[in-house]
């Protein structure tokens, strides 16, 4: 971590690849960010992979929802008791049922899917060493607007709300690419702006030493919120 990263070739984007709307103020703060970067003698452009996002939902859906009903239902069978709404929040219960109709090909199709993507986002950082983008699309939402327990929302539609928060970081979920999050901006409101960085495949140590730099050209620790539990 002592050891300066270099000048490294970065790339940012404040577009999100659902298409979802980024927050004004988030993208404000990933252009200053990339001008710092500048300053320290990286070079900077904007780019972004590019992939089909709805294979990447409907991939992850499958996944995802068989991930959870094989936790659900297995965790059930051991307790002795019959999944439902009395022991299952509403969209938990839907991720069951959406497996139920999955078959073995949908769960080797959405693998497939993963794969191509991966070696498609991989390929991207052949060009670049580093990718920058907004670690959340939104201020944190209101308590009880991510609510697990409304039945209103199927398996896809508690999918697309949640990442509709979060489009930026489920990409490396998939793709096994190390990621970080750094407090670097301050919003108005007094709350931090989370940014990430992306590296290629197994270079976790680009971005402990890009985490480095940064902390030093723009440190956060004497950061306090209006109100603050030690003060």
């Amino acid at each position: 971590m002592g050891t300066q990263p270099g000048s490294l070739r970065i790339a940012f984007t404040t577009q999100a690849w659902s298409g979802d709307p980024v927050d004004k103020e988030y993208v404000q703060a990933i252009e200053s960010i990339g001008r710092e970067l500048t300053s320290l003698g990286h070079t900077v452009e904007e780019a972004s992979p590019r992939f089909d996002w709805d294979a990447f939902i409907k991939a992850n859906a499958a996944l995802w929802a068989t991930f959870i009903a094989y936790g659900a239902l297995g965790l059930a069978d051991i307790l002795g008791i019959k999944p439902g709404p009395e022991v299952l929040e509403a969209t938990v219960l839907n991720c069951v049922e959406y497996a139920r109709q999955l078959t073995v090909f949908d769960f080797f199709a959405a693998q497939q899917t993963c794969n191509v993507i991966s070696r498609t986002v991989g390929a991207f950082f052949n060009d670049y060493d580093v990718l920058v983008t907004p670690t959340v699309a939104v201020p944190p939402p209101p308590l009880g607007y991510l609510n697990a327990n409304d039945a209103s929302l199927d398996m896809l539609g508690w999918l697309n709300k949640v990442l509709a928060v979060i489009p930026f970081t489920p990409l490396f979920n998939v793709t096994g690419q190390p990621a970080m999050s750094l407090p670097l901006v301050q919003s108005d409101d007094g709350l931090p702006i989370g940014v990430q960085f992306v590296a290629r495949y197994g270079d976790e140590a680009t971005l402990f030493q890009l985490a480095s730099q940064l902390e030093q050209a723009l440190p956060w620790s004497d950061r306090l919120p209006r109100i603050v539990a030690a003060r």
